[in-house]
This record gives C-alpha cells, structure tokens and sequence, in this order.
C-alpha cells in the first residue's frame, strides 16, 4: 500500500511538470591553476564565468559537465542565475529535503514545477534510503492531499 501511495504522489508530479526539464549541471576546470569546481553552473553561466577567470588568471580556464550530479547534498542551483538544474539527492539531501517540506504549514504548490521537479528527486529515493521511507510516504500523503 505504501508503494502505491508513493508512486502516485510520483505520478502526479510528472504529470504537473508537463516537458519541465531542468538544464544540466556544469562547473569550471583547467590544467593550468587550481580551482573550486564546487559551483554549479548552466551552461550559459559556466561559458560566461570560464571567460572571465581566463582573462582575471591569465589561465585557461573551461566549462566541464555537462549531466545531472548524482548523489548531491542539496538541490542544484546555478551559482550565477539562480535556475534550477539537473539533479539526484544524497541521502543526507533527501532528510534535508524532507525536513524543509514536512514542517508544519509548509505549503505545496503543484503548480510550479521546479517544486514538483524536486518532489520526483525526493519520492524517487523511496526504497534507496530505508531508514527515510515513512518519512518518504508522508512527504507522498501531502502531495496527494494537495492535488
């Protein structure tokens, strides 16, 4: 029953997402210095910043990635623009995840797609972190009571 409860609450969210795909995730590299390669960009971001650490460091500096990071902390965010990016949630970003979205009053809004973006990185965890399923089905039981 838990099952089913969760791959409604799922389903629901693919349907209200329509063709929202989130941009892949790039970050910056180069051979010729050392750099934080812990920022997310979109593309255009990355293109954008790689140009202008080329030119600040006088080393070049490229655009790498090009996927959805697997396993992240927190949602993914370009550091520049703010859009939302491809992404899969690490344990400790699916109980993060969860308490931020079970506090009390935290409303859920089905129609922005982004937040149902983030309840298919959730719910999808179902089964993968055992410890956090019940907190998995209720996450789902608020979806379907928002529908």
């Amino acid at each position: 029953m838990s099952d089913k409860i969760v791959f409604e609450g799922l389903n629901i969210c693919r349907e209200k997402m329509e063709d929202f795909t989130p941009p892949d995730l790039y970050w910056l590299s180069s051979e010729d210095c050392e750099l934080d390669q812990s920022m997310d960009y979109c593309f255009e971001c990355a293109e954008k910043q790689a140009k202008i650490l080329t030119a600040e460091l006088k080393a070049e500096v490229y655009v790498d990635g090009g996927y959805a990071l697997d396993g992240n902390d927190t949602i993914a965010l370009c550091e520049e623009c703010g859009i939302l990016l491809n992404y899969t949630l690490s344990a400790s970003g699916v109980k993060s995840e969860l308490d931020h979205y079970l506090k009390k009053n935290t409303k859920i809004d089905l129609n922005n797609e982004e937040e149902c973006y983030s309840f298919i990185a959730i719910l999808d965890c179902y089964n993968d972190y055992l410890s956090l399923n019940n907190r998995l089905l209720k996450l789902a039981k608020l979806i379907l009571e928002s529908k």
